[in-house]
């Protein structure tokens, strides 16, 4: 065959290496591994932009690595550069909600909330819908596991719970459940909980994922954990048995996790 490429065949590689490069950057920031993440990522996006392909996974990899790293302007950055960037459909969807949700970690409610309904207006443009649980997915469970955060951070609780009750009865209808966004939800339920003053509705919460298996305690689990067991460690919680309780589950949990360390960063 003698290297006789023909350009759209050149392009096609250069697309599947980009989304592979993107899908293996995502799978290294689940395991804690985010400088892997973040050169795996760049690269993705160099490869889609020479293809001419659709960028979306690149730019949501390095958006969501620099997010899990507190980098959360740049995150924001990203995830907005890559909406404009998107075709439409439930990755530009979910670019939005990740410019909200780092919005939402800065405190920057006003940017947070216009993410939101970009967000929605994209999710109500492409009718999304999708039921698979491939990483480029975007089923509703996890659109609510982004609402629950961003309502969380911004004050909503009410907001928070709703979103976190959408989530469970879409899973009860029969949705496919994707363990670590199920345990994400208990857990951003859990925090919602705290700030509501509710701390046996936290317990409650965190008591229904104890028992997930190792494999599947990501550092995106690990973390929302560590936040909660951050806010634990308030003046309130000093005498109280139950958030000791709560405290101590939480770092068995993490520490039995498949992850190279235990992260204990911000959420």
């Amino acid at each position: 065959m003698g290297g006789n490429h023909r350009p759209r065949h050149t392009r096609e590689l250069l697309r599947i290496n980009a989304d592979l490069l993107a899908h293996a950057a995502v799978i290294f920031g689940d395991i804690n591994f985010d400088e892997a993440a973040e050169e795996y990522a760049a690269a993705a996006l160099l490869l889609a932009q020479e293809a001419g392909a659709e960028e979306s996974f690149a730019w949501y990899a390095q958006a969501k690595t620099a997010r899990w790293q507190n980098r959360y302007i740049e995150a924001a950055d990203l995830a907005r550069q890559g909406y404009e960037a998107s075709s439409p459909g439930p990755m530009k969807t979910q670019l939005a909600w990740y410019e909200a949700n780092a919005a939402a970690l800065l405190g920057d409610k006003i940017r947070a909330r216009e993410a939101v309904n970009r967000a929605e207006q994209s999710a109500d443009a492409s009718h999304d819908a999708p039921s698979d649980l491939s990483v480029w997915s975007f089923p509703r469970e996890r659109q609510a596991l982004f609402s629950l955060s961003v309502a969380t951070r911004t004050g909503d609780l009410d907001g928070a719970l709703r979103a976190a009750e959408l989530a469970d009865r879409a899973w009860t209808a029969g949705a496919p459940t994707a363990p670590a966004i199920w345990a994400q939800i208990r857990v951003g339920t859990g925090v919602a909980h705290l700030l509501n003053g509710d701390l046996d509705g936290t317990a409650e919460e965190l008591a229904k994922m104890l028992t997930l298996d190792p494999g599947m305690r990501l550092a995106t689990v690990t973390r929302y954990l560590a936040d909660l067991d951050r806010r634990l460690t308030q003046r309130r919680y000093q005498d109280s048995p139950l958030a000791t309780q709560l405290r101590q589950q939480i770092h068995e949990f993490n520490a039995a996790a498949l992850t190279e360390d235990a992260d204990m960063e911000s959420a």
